[in-house]
């Protein structure tokens, strides 16, 4: 009786899969500087993902904090509308009588 782990083709096809597999691959060999081209390749590899991690990351936070901004500004009118918003003292205060 077979179990679930065993292909329907029985171990037979298995054999004759990993023979020709490893046929395929027989006479491939490393290159010389294969070794060093890894140690170079895989920290690039980390620094490249860790940049585009904090770039993911400074964007999100960008975005949070100016979508909410912004519909702050859109709510309360932004500019112009606001007379008592200014940022300059004095500024559309009419100057009283007497004091100049």
């Amino acid at each position: 009786m077979m179990d679930d782990h065993t292909p329907p083709g029985g171990a037979g096809e298995e054999q004759a899969l990993r023979s020709l597999l490893h046929g395929a691959v027989e006479g491939l060999e490393p290159s010389g500087d294969a070794l060093e081209r890894l140690r170079y390749a895989v920290p690039v590899r980390k620094a490249r993902k860790r940049q585009a991690l904090v770039g993911a990351a400074v964007a999100a936070l960008l975005a949070g904090t100016a979508i909410p901004a912004a519909l702050h500004l859109h709510i309360t009118g932004g500019e112009g509308d606001g007379a008592g918003h200014s940022a300059m003292a004095g500024h559309g205060e009419q100057p009283r009588p007497g004091l100049i």
